[in-house]
Parts: structure tokens; sequence; C-alpha cells
């Protein structure tokens, strides 16, 4: 029997156990009923309280599963609340205390939920990486399901590089997964990838708001897009959650009606029913994306609708629009929305007239494309092509490496062979002796020179990363500067075109007339402009000092000014009178106390002169009276009549400052016939070369005339344009060429 002592022993320790247990299920209940409240808790707020009360619990309790799930969803919660800084600590700390505990499910998570907010911070390099190694433990698991949505962001992420190669690789890989699983919701999601990655190719090759672009470049990217895009709603289950079905159909309905405002742009296509095709499926996208509340989907539709808006010419709407995206915009998380609100709200501006609400908006958008995707993206895309180059002669020189070290082995293998054969065979002691000589001599002058080999690998290794790095961060400024620099003159000549008359508005005031324009750059100095005061009809020619962005600078000037005058002019416009008022406009506009200034760019003094102006010439015209009255700057003015040239010359100074810029400006009238043919043009033509340096001079221009007067106007615009092209024969073009025929009804 045991004794009394044992008995009491063995008592106090089942009561200790049993205290123990007790402990534990109420700890279990306690973190169970954490969880309840998070899960059943729909405000992000109060989910975000729920999981911090829950920490402080799991770690009192030293439950480090529960403390796991806890940063999950405060990570979740702060996501939700826009702190995205506060949501990548709590991932991050989700992810350290699954890896320290070996939870390789809850690690997985976390590095996923951790890549996808990365993304979002426009670090898509960053979130490729990260995506790459929970890529590696799900391929572990087995888990399908996850390896088709990483490979799918991944996809993504790559697009947003503009890496689409890669993209269209990783999301069609996600495809053979899914089709693997028939997983038909997941073909569904990856359609709709393929359609998204589509689009953001065509969108970085052509822009809505551009008038001068061509949209065929990128139709067979649509007609891809479009057959992507009609496999959405086939692999749609129809047992599909009503969240999930809104978010696929949503997705398919903003592609479909990106690909209709595209194609109305076609110039063979029903512009009207494709516009009315887009209006549609962009309202079915809206009601889509506002039954699930997702607020970055919302505003891409609101963002289509004010390009439908302005593709159907009403500008007042689209910039309602656009004015209501920047406050929707302020406080998102998305870039992007924020970058195609502000520069759809500069061309829109532009459009109407606003250049000074034209340029803030662009400024506006200039600032946000500065901030994350030169920065960024730009940053990104050079470093992540640059890293896979690397990689690339790193893994050659790895491979050239083992071969030597296999032929090494081989021939160690075949030596060790010999050895052992001599040896057994050995039939003298001398022979032996002989044999192990040779053979030992042989290995170390081998392992001698593979030494030296791979002496000579290793450095040439070093000497590729070290140029690599070199040769990296060179492609870095280079992209980053010359992309700045592009972009910015880009969207600049969407503004100048939309100042410019459109053809609709020249052909209303000068029905039958042409209009041959040629910037030498992708801004001009050079511009037309056409107005109506009272019954006359107005139609000006202007070429400023310069081209590029300087007389593309001056032109916005020119049009501003014009606009001014022609509006505050009470009566009758009188062409002299108007370039007096020009003058002192550009002179007042340029004005300094010196002649020149001098700015220091980067380091290096620039000579700016203050004398710019512009040569103009200004006609009004009386379509009852036919009496036109002409004053010129520098510029004539040419009427062909039945065979006879008529030129009236104009004033020999410019619009600026001049030595003669007290003296007025004159205005000539002269009455004109039915058919005569007026012609108003910019020293451009005149000036330009051929390939043996010869100028094409005012008489040919005369001969010209003389030649085609009696033509449509659209035929002579065609004849002068081959003219220039068979001119120039591929001799650079010397300045911006503009000419302008009118004739009279």
């Amino acid at each position: 029997m045991r004794s009394f002592a044992q008995m009491k022993h063995l008592i106090v320790s089942i009561l200790i156990l049993l205290a123990t247990s007790t402990g534990i299920m109420a700890q279990q209940d306690s973190s169970e009923a954490y969880l309840d409240l998070i899960r059943n808790a729909n405000d992000p707020g109060e989910r975000l309280e729920m999981a911090q009360k829950l920490l402080e619990y799991s770690a009192a309790h030293h439950d480090t599963t529960s403390m796991i799930e806890a940063y999950n969803f405060m990570a979740w919660s702060e996501y939700y609340l826009n702190n995205i800084d506060m949501a990548l600590e709590y991932y991050t700390r989700q992810y350290n205390l699954a890896t320290s505990t070996n939870n390789t499910k809850q690690a997985l998570k976390s590095l996923y939920n951790l890549a996808g907010v990365i993304s979002i911070t426009e670090d898509y390099q960053e979130s490729i990486r990260l995506y790459q190694q929970a890529l590696t433990i799900a391929e572990k698991q087995q888990d399908t399901m996850l390896i088709s949505r990483i490979y799918r962001d991944m996809g993504n992420n790559c697009a947003n590089l503009m890496l689409y190669a890669s993209a269209y690789e990783n999301i069609r890989k996600a495809k053979l997964v899914d089709s693997l699983s028939h997983d038909s919701l997941s073909m569904a999601n990856d359609y709709a990838s393929l359609a998204m990655v589509h689009l953001n190719e065509a969108s970085k090759n052509y822009d809505l708001t551009d008038k001068s672009s061509s949209v065929a470049p990128i139709l067979s990217i649509l007609e891809n897009a479009q057959r992507d895009c009609e496999m959405v709603p086939l692999y749609l289950p129809s047992d599909a959650d009503d969240f999930d079905r809104a978010q696929m159909m949503g997705t398919y309905y903003m592609c479909k009606a990106q690909i209709a405002l595209y194609h109305s742009q076609k110039p063979d296509a029903d512009s009207k029913k494709c516009i009315e095709e887009a209006n549609d499926n962009n309202s079915q996208f809206l009601k889509c994306v506002s039954e699930i509340q997702d607020d970055e989907f919302i505003i891409r539709s609101w963002i289509i609708q004010s390009e439908i808006e302005y593709v159907r010419g009403n500008l007042r709407r689209a910039l309602e629009i656009t004015d209501t995206l920047k406050y929707m915009v302020r406080d998102t998380l998305w870039p992007n929305s924020m970058m195609d609100t502000y520069r759809n709200a500069a061309a829109y501006a532009a459009a109407m007239g606003n250049y000074k609400q034209a340029v803030q908006d662009f400024l506006s958008y200039d600032r946000f494309r500065a901030k994350y995707m030169n920065d960024n993206t730009i940053k990104q895309n050079a470093q992540f092509n640059a890293d896979a180059e690397s990689n690339k002669k790193i893994s050659k020189l790895n491979e050239e490496r083992d071969s030597q070290y296999a032929i090494r082995d081989e021939k160690i293998s075949r030596q060790r062979t010999l050895l052992w054969l001599a040896t057994f065979f050995i039939l003298t002691v001398v022979a032996a002796i002989v044999i192990i000589f040779r053979t030992l001599r042989a290995k170390k002058h081998t392992l001698k020179m593979l030494h030296v080999q791979n002496e000579e690998l290793n450095k040439q290794k070093a000497e590729i990363l070290k140029q690599n790095g070199t040769i990296n961060k060179q492609y870095q400024d280079l992209e980053k500067a010359n992309s700045i620099i592009y972009q910015s003159i880009r969207y600049a000549r969407h503004i100048q075109h939309a100042a410019l008359p459109s053809k609709d508005t020249v052909q209303k005031l000068f029905p039958d007339a042409f209009i041959y324009y040629m910037p030498k750059d992708i801004v001009s100095g050079d511009f037309y402009y056409v107005a109506q005061s009272g019954n006359k009809n107005i139609f000006v020619v202007a070429d400023c000092t310069g081209h590029g962005v300087p007389g593309g600078f001056l032109s916005m000037l020119g049009m501003s000014a014009l606009q001014d005058i022609i509006r505050n002019t009470s009566g009758e416009l009188d062409p002299g009178t108007a370039l007096c008022m020009m003058r002192q406009y550009v002179k007042q506009a340029l004005s300094n106390e010196e002649e020149a200034m001098q700015v220091t760019i980067n380091g290096i003094e620039e000579q700016f002169s203050t004398a710019d102006g512009m040569d103009m010439s200004i006609i009004t015209f009386d379509s009852q009276t036919r009496i036109l009255k002409f004053g010129g700057a520098y510029q004539n003015l040419y009427i062909a009549r039945e065979g006879d040239l008529i030129r009236l010359k104009g004033d020999r100074m410019p619009v600026g400052r001049h030595i003669n810029d007290k003296r007025e400006f004159g205005t000539q009238t002269t009455e004109l016939q039915k058919g005569d043919m007026l012609y108003m043009m910019t020293d451009g033509i005149a000036s330009q070369m051929n390939c043996d340096k010869k100028k094409f001079m005012s008489r040919r221009i005369t001969e010209f005339i003389e030649q085609n007067h009696h033509l449509p106007c659209e035929l002579q615009k065609q004849n002068i344009a081959a003219l220039m092209e068979n001119w120039m024969q591929g001799a650079k073009q010397v300045d911006d060429i503009t000419m302008v025929g009118i004739r009279i009804q």
C-alpha cells in the first residue's frame, strides 16, 4: 500500500493538471470569442479594435497562433482604412512570427498579402519578388488556387512595368493551372486579366485626347482584348456568388466600353454607334461595381464616362465629370486614377479654350507622374530588365564553370581508375613507380590549370557585375530623363492642337479652303486662327520666333492675345490696328530691362533674347460686299485671279521688338471677285532646303500657285504636300511649315 504522503502528492498533481487544463480551455474559448467578434464586425475600425484586444490577450497567454491571426486582421483593417504603412507593418509582423514558429500556412498567407499591398505603393519589382517567394511555398503545399492567383498578380505587375511579354506569360501560366484544376471562376478571372493587360498596352500607345494620333497601330491589340473579353461570361459559373459575379461582369463591361471607345476613332467606323455602345457598357460597368462598392472601379467608370463625353463633343459635361473626379481621387490609393483624371482634365480645358486651367491641370498630372511613374515605374522597369540580363550572364558563367568542373571530375575519375588498374595489374615495381609518378604529375598539372581557369572565371564574373551596375545606373538616368522630356512635350502638343481651330470651325467661316500644316518638331511655332467679328470673317497666319518648345509657348501666347484683341474690339476690326495691338501685347509679355538675359541651367549659362516676336498676316473679309482688308508683318498675301497673280506686300517689320517698332502697321483694302484664290503662308516653305542645301525660294511658290490655283482646294493641299516631299527627299525639315488657301465663293 502507498503511504499517506504518496497519496497526498498524487492528489496535488491531479489538481494541478486539472487547473492547467481548465486554463487552456478558457484561453481557447476566449481567443475564439474574440475571433467571432472580429469576423462578425462589418466596420474596419471596429474590426481593428477587436483585433488589437485579441493581440493583447494572446500575447499575455503566449498564444502565437492567435497573435498571427490578430496581426492578419489588423493589417486587413488598416488597409481598408487607407493606412498602407501600418498594413505593411502588421503583415510583416505576421510573416516574421509565422516563420519563427514554423507556421508555413500563415507565412504563405502573410507573404501573399504583403506582396499585394506593396504593389499598391507602385513598388512592382519588390512585389514580384515577394510573389515569387510565395510561389515557391505554394508549390510545395500544392495549393493550385493560390498558385494561379500568384501568377495572375505577377502578370498584372509586369503589365504595370510595361513588360507585356512577361505579363502575358505569367497569366497564361495561371490559366494552365486553372485549366488542369477545372476552376471555371479562376479561368474567367484569367481571361479578364488578359483583356485588361491588352488594354493597358493599348493605352500606352494611343491617347483618346490626342487629336493627331492614329488608332491603327493598336487595332491588333484591341482584337486580342476583344477575344479574351468575350471568354469571361462563358467561363463565369452560374453558381458564382453575387460579389464574384458583379466583379467579373464589371470587368467585362469595362473592357467592352474601352474597346468600343477606341473603335470609334477608326477612320471607317460608325463613330456614333461605337460611342453609344461604349456608353451602354460603361453604364453596366458602373452598376456592377456600385453593387460591391468597389471605389477604384467606380472612379475608373467615371474616367471612361468623361472620355465618352469628350469624344461626343460634350466638353462641358466632360469637364464637370473631371472636376468631380478631382475630389474623388484626392484620398485614393490608386495613382493611375489620379494621373488619368488630371491628364484628361488638361486636354478638356484646352479644347474649351481655358488655357490657364489646362496648364494647372497638366502641372498636377506631371507632379503625380513624376512622383509615381518616374521615381518608381521607370526605375523598376530598368532595374527589372537589368537584373534579368545580369542573371543571364551569371547563369552562363556558372554553366561554363560547371562544365569545367565536370571535365575536371571526369579526368580525375579516369585517372583514379587508371591508377587502380595499374596498381592491381602491376608487373614490376619499376613499372608501378613510373605509372604512379606520371599519373600524379598529370593530376597536379590538371588541378593547377583548372584553378587558374576558375580564378579567371571569377574575375570575369566580378567585372561583369561591376559593368552591369554602371550600365544599369546610366540606363535608369537616361530612361528617366527621356521619358520626362518626351511625355511633357507630347502632352504640350495635345494642348496646342486643342487650341487650334477645328476643321469644322474653319469650314463654317471659309467653306472652300485648305490648310497645309507641318510642324518641324512635336510642338510648333506656327499657328493659324479663325474668328468672326460682326459680319467680318477673320483669318490669321503667324510664324513665331523659333520652333519646338520655345515656338510653341510663343504660339499659345499669340493665340491668347488674338482672342483678347478680337473680344475687346468694338466695331470693325482693322488688320493694321490689330497688328499694332499684338506688337504691344508681345513686347509687354516679353519685356525686360535688358535685351537679353542669362540663365544658368545645370551649370551651363544659356542666352535668351527678349527681342522675340512673330511674323503675322491678318485678313478680314465681308462675304456680302467681297471687300477684303489685309495687314502683314513680314508676310505677304497672294491673290490668284484668272491667270493673274497679285501680291499684297506686308510691312517689313515683325510683331515684336524692332528698330522700326514705333511705326504703325498699314491696312490694304481690295475688292475680290468670285473664284479668286487667296494664299497666306509662313516662310517655312521658302526656307526649306533639299539634299543639295538649296532653298525652295519664293519663285517656286509663285510657280505652284500659277499651276494649281484653278484646282479644288483639297487637291491643292495634296499637291503642295507631294511637292515638298519630293523637294526634301529625306533632307531634314528646317522650320515649321504652314500654307493656307481660301477660295472666294
